[in-house]
């Protein structure tokens, strides 16, 4: 331990040397911002979360209601639209390639589609009627692989053009596969008048201008003497990187985008002044500023990261800085190393824990990153600017991922969108007061007292303490009994320990140099001596011989 503190001490040393006021800026937030409730000692992505949460809070919104999307009270009661109204072939549920084959996966998936509806369908209708009729609504799926949103768009929109973008060839093949498969239900199984409803415009059936010549460039359109009416001659693909991709288009859709490919696509978006955008963002952890990530070269058909972060001036401010921009431009290591500690801790996967209060502070680093992006989309104040909402899908538990991030032109639409996605959506604000409460012991009014484990997690933890020290009480050498946890029980877990040790009021500490091996030590006050020269867990002399 003491070489330990030595080799510490020494490279603090050596960092003033180096740069006294990086050194002496780290030191002082380390220092105010290292300990949260009782004592427990902070992680990095947690120190910075316990800087930002008191100077910026994400704000979430409601999805909009299917009632209100189509007005139709019957309509608006079926939990499956649009799905309900569509050949099965266009669903995910299916064993051929390009389909879900598990049920739960299909419905979850089918969860997320259904959740980027709600926020696509009401732009769209509301859009389309502004528009010249001689140029369709067009909407880009990035990343949309084999067709799992665009088919299903493109048949509920068939005045409007889709143009599912991939990098994937075999993704891409997959959706012109599945689309035949819809076809042929269609003329199979549909009466003329329920055909006629699928039929594709003319306008929306047209390959793009800038298109007319790319290989790369395709219709998804089966002709053939029975494909009279064109269903899905409206879907079009795109197979290459999102920068390569060079058209016009109204709205930008990507679900689960990897990395930074999302914030591509957000930039192609403003380039060709987009009025819209609904975005699922995913993998945010592979958002940093290292080379030869894969999803930047899928984004952009090279290795070097396009985008830098943070991308609003507000979080350029402050990450990595003590909120004084002149500083922070002089320590961009450091701003770096906290937005990447910030972006892997919110890579969250964890479906159980949707909803519960379990990791909410990863889940409001998640938050973090999302308000980062909405804060950059409304500083393009060209055309009156963009305005956003964050949101949620419904239900929680069909992704970890369930963020969904909506951006329209202000001068485009009317108050009624605003009003669609302004519904504070309090359930959402409980992540970030726990948060608030483990890392600064501070509590909102109406919060509760929770914290990033359940009840009885921590009702665990005291009776194993306790019963420790129940049964070494009466021994000549309780002083010196050290209770050693297991290892592999996980940070989370270990962290849980500290805290209940702390409202003990017992000396506690980290055990062990790997990850496999690290454990937690608790002993009573003013012991800590290392637990490899003490006895282990409960265990008494006797046990030992």
């Amino acid at each position: 331990m003491g070489r330990l503190r030595s080799k510490r001490k020494g490279k603090l040393r050596q960092q003033e040397e180096e740069d006294p006021g990086r050194s002496k800026s780290t030191i002082e937030q380390s220092s105010e911002f290292s300990l949260g409730v009782h004592g427990v000692r902070l992680k990095h992505f947690e120190k910075v979360l316990a800087y930002l949460l008191p100077k910026v809070q994400p704000h979430y919104v409601k999805l909009p209601l299917i009632q209100k999307i189509l007005g139709n009270t019957d309509l608006g009661c079926d939990a499956q639209y649009p799905f309900s109204t569509l050949p099965s072939s266009a669903r995910v549920l299916g064993d051929a390639p390009g389909y879900l084959s598990n049920l739960k996966r299909a419905l979850r998936k089918e969860g997320q589609l259904l959740s980027m509806m709600r926020c696509i369908l009401p732009l769209v209708d509301t859009s389309y009627n502004q528009q010249s009729k001689c140029e369709p609504f067009t909407i880009v799926d990035f990343g949309g692989g084999s067709g799992h949103l665009g088919i299903p768009l493109a048949l509920l929109l068939p005045q409007s053009r889709i143009i599912v973008v991939d990098f994937n060839e075999r993704s891409i093949q997959l959706m012109h596969e599945k689309s035949k498969k819809v076809i042929q239900q269609i003329q199979k199984e549909c009466s003329a008048d329920e055909r006629s409803q699928f039929a594709a415009t003319k306008a929306a059936s047209k390959i793009p201008m800038e298109m007319q010549e790319n290989p790369l460039f395709r219709s998804c359109a089966v002709h053939s003497p029975d494909d009279t009416v064109g269903i899905l001659a409206n879907l079009f693909s795109f197979q290459g990187p999102i920068e390569k991709f060079h058209a016009s288009f109204d709205m930008a859709l990507a679900l689960h985008l990897c990395g930074e490919a999302t914030d591509i696509a957000i930039r192609k978006a403003i380039a060709v002044n987009a009025v819209a955008m609904v975005l699922a963002p995913c993998c945010v952890g592979k958002l940093s500023q290292k080379a030869f990530n894969p999803d930047v070269f899928n984004a952009t058909g090279k290795n070097d990261s396009a985008v830098s972060y943070p991308q609003s001036s507000l979080f350029c401010q402050l990450v990595g800085s003590d909120g004084d921009a002149a500083q922070q431009a002089t320590d961009p290591k450091r701003q770096q190393d906290d937005w990447d500690a910030l972006a892997k801790a919110a890579d969250y996967s964890n479906e159980e824990e949707c909803g519960t209060s379990l990791n909410a502070t990863r889940r409001t680093a998640k938050a973090l990153l999302e308000t980062d992006r909405r804060l950059f989309l409304e500083e393009q104040k060209f055309n009156g600017g963009y305005r956003t909402a964050l949101t949620k899908m419904d239900p929680l538990d069909v992704t970890p991922k369930n963020d969904i991030l909506i951006a329209w032109r202000q001068d485009f639409y009317g108050k009624e969108v605003e009003e669609m996605f302004s519904v504070p959506n309090v359930d959402c604000q409980s992540d970030f007061e726990v948060a608030q409460t483990h890392l600064l012991g501070s509590q909102t009014k109406g919060s509760t007292a929770r914290n990033d484990w359940t009840d009885e997690e921590e009702e665990e933890i005291k009776t194993m303490i306790a019963e420790f020290l129940e049964k070494t009480k009466d021994t000549e050498d309780y002083m010196d009994r050290i209770y050693l946890f297991p290892t592999k029980m996980g940070a989370r877990k270990r962290k849980l320990i500290h805290f209940v040790a702390g409202t003990m009021n017992l000396a506690h500490w980290s055990h062990g140099d790997k990850d496999s091996l690290k454990t937690v030590a608790v002993a009573r006050r003013g012991q800590r001596k290392r637990p490899e020269k003490s006895l282990h867990c409960n265990e008494s002399k006797e046990d030992k011989n």
